[in-house]
C-alpha cells in the first residue's frame, strides 16, 4: 500500500512518526531513497522509497515547522501538502 507523509521537523511527535515510518518501510522491504530538497530555500525535503511489493512511500520533512499543515498559502509555503497528496493519490489509484 502506498503511503505519503508530511512531518514538521520541529513537531514534538516527529521521532515517533519517523519510528513508525521506518517500521512500515522495514515491513514492506522498502529501499529508502535519498532525501532531495524541493525548494531553493532548502526548507522541505522529499524522500521516495520503493518497496518490494511495488508500492511507494513518500515522505516530506518540513524544517522549522511543528505540528501544522503545510500549504501553498500558509506556513512553509515551499510545499502544498494538499496538492502533493492529490498528485500522489492520482498516481496511485486503488486497484481492485
Amino acid at each position: 500500500m502506498p503511503l505519503i507523509t508530511f512531518v514538521g521537523y520541529d513537531d514534538r511527535n516527529a521521532s515517533g512518526i519517523y519510528a513508525g515510518l521506518a517500521r512500515w518501510q522495514r515491513n514492506l522491504g522498502c529501499a529508502v531513497g535519498k532525501p532531495a530538497w524541493v525548494d531553493p530555500a532548502r526548507r522541505v525535503n522529499r524522500t521516495v522509497s520503493t518497496c518490494a511489493d511495488g508500492s511507494e512511500v513518500v515522505d516530506y520533512t518540513v524544517n522549522g515547522m511543528g505540528h501544522a499543515w503545510p500549504s501553498a498559502t500558509g506556513f512553509r509555503a515551499a510545499v502544498d501538502a494538499s496538492a502533493a497528496m492529490w498528485d500522489f493519490f492520482a498516481a496511485h489509484p486503488r486497484s481492485s
